[in-house]
């Protein structure tokens, strides 16, 4: 007979700290002291990201091309060498930072980190490549533009942001034609100096992989007198607190509903993304059970807080046949007035609670995950053990009467703009 194991309340836990030091030239250098024994993750992280290219695409064609062609290796050459090594390196572009990862067997580490390095500083921008990048990319543009999703999602940047806000502007496909090798050169000189570097080292954080990383990255010379560009932000203000963008023979309509809330450090936040969660933020939620289970009129419907560079979003997002948008979001806000009214029964409450701590636990499951988690944290300029210490006594702590002042605190629909994108 087996016996299922009971159902264990999660108590006080302690986030694993990293340590906190520099390469030998100052550079910052964070590490997780465990992992796998033969894996080495290194990140490096640039202090650059969309908010300060001068035109569309520039940061993201950077980055892309940077591993597409170095002084010593050609694209095909790279290529060849993660495979035969067994390596992985991926690279990824935010508002504000553009994150390079490798990932290597220890054994194999000089090698990796010779390329890393080369990828890093040493690329040479093949124009053959760019125009092959820029073929691919364009015909992704046009994939992600004929959805519902992307239209719906872009209309609502353009109204909390405003239509000349830098980040409620929309990129176009001529933007691709605009698009030059002189630029991201510009754009890889100005940003992409050992200055505007730091690093993440996770796995096997040994003294001998210290040390590989100090003869490479500790031994360059920092720039005197760097100052990093700032680039200039901007918000208008939109009109409506609804818009509609038709998209002729679509079946489907995207539905986005979402205001701006307050900044990255507002004591509010634990509290409200409890709140949110019991909204919209997992399978049981509200939301899912009312609009998806009892009356069908969408697969799927989510409520998230986006952290962008500029503060917190909340985001209400689901995709519905035509006929069924209106009554959807009668439902939606109908949710939301729920929340602002009555109490959060306990045991719904108890289940939430359980599963955001599972949620954090997760992302403590390893030293990768923890890297992970910590990068996000750090480039917001918060410290790890105490976020997350903090979001985890928010989580055990609040009380279904806090939740009712957050909800009449924030959930007033009138605050909140309603985009919808597809058919009539």
């Amino acid at each position: 007979m087996i016996t299922i194991p009971e159902i264990q309340p999660i108590g006080e836990f302690h986030f694993p700290k990293m340590k906190i030091s520099s390469l030998l030239n100052g550079l910052p250098l964070s590490v997780i002291p465990y992992g796998p024994e033969e894996m080495v993750r290194i990140d490096c992280v640039v202090e650059v990201g969309t908010l300060c290219q001068p035109q569309f695409f520039v940061a993201s064609f950077t980055h892309k091309l940077m591993r597409e062609g170095t002084l010593h290796h050609t694209s095909k050459e790279i290529s060849e060498l993660l495979d035969f090594y067994g390596a992985t390196f991926v690279s990824n572009t935010t508002e504000t930072h553009t994150i390079f990862t490798l990932l290597t067997l220890k054994k194999h580490l000089n090698e990796m980190l010779n390329l890393f390095y080369e990828i890093l500083f040493e690329p040479t921008f093949p124009e053959s490549e760019f125009e092959l990048l820029r073929t691919t990319e364009r015909q992704s543009f046009r994939i992600a533009e004929s959805k519902v999703t992307t239209i719906a999602n872009r209309g609502l940047k353009r109204c909390i942001y405003g239509i000349e806000g830098t980040l409620g502007k929309a990129p176009k496909e001529e933007d691709y034609d605009t698009l030059s090798l002189d630029l991201i050169k510009s754009f890889y000189h100005q940003y992409y100096v050992i200055n505007n570097c730091q690093f993440f080292l996770s796995g096997n954080a040994s003294e001998e992989v210290l040390s590989a990383m100090n003869a490479i990255f500790g031994s360059m010379q920092l720039q005197k007198d760097y100052k990093r560009v700032v680039s200039d932000y901007k918000e208008s203000v939109y009109p409506d607190k609804k818009l509609f963008i038709p998209k002729k023979d679509s079946v489907q309509s995207a539905i986005f509903v979402g205001r701006r809330l307050f900044d990255l450090y507002h004591p509010d936040f634990h509290k409200v993304s409890v709140l949110n969660t019991v909204l919209g933020g997992y399978f049981g939620s509200r939301l899912m059970s009312n609009i998806r289970e009892d009356k069908g009129y969408t697969y799927g419907i989510n409520s998230v807080l986006r952290r962008m560079s500029k503060g917190v979003l909340s985001i209400i997002a689901t995709q519905a046949a035509v006929q069924y948008v209106q009554p959807l979001l009668v439902e939606l806000y109908k949710e939301m007035d729920r929340l602002c009214n009555e109490l959060i029964p306990e045991e719904e409450l108890k289940m939430v609670k359980n599963y955001m701590l599972g949620d954090i636990l997760r992302s403590a499951d390893g030293s990768f995950s923890v890297v992970d988690a910590y990068i996000g944290v750090t480039l917001e300029k918060l410290d790890l053990p105490d976020f997350f210490h903090e979001k985890t006594c928010a989580i055990q702590s609040v009380t279904p009467k806090d939740l009712l002042e957050m909800a009449q605190k924030y959930f007033d629909k009138n605050d909140y703009f309603e985009v919808v994108a597809g058919g009539n």
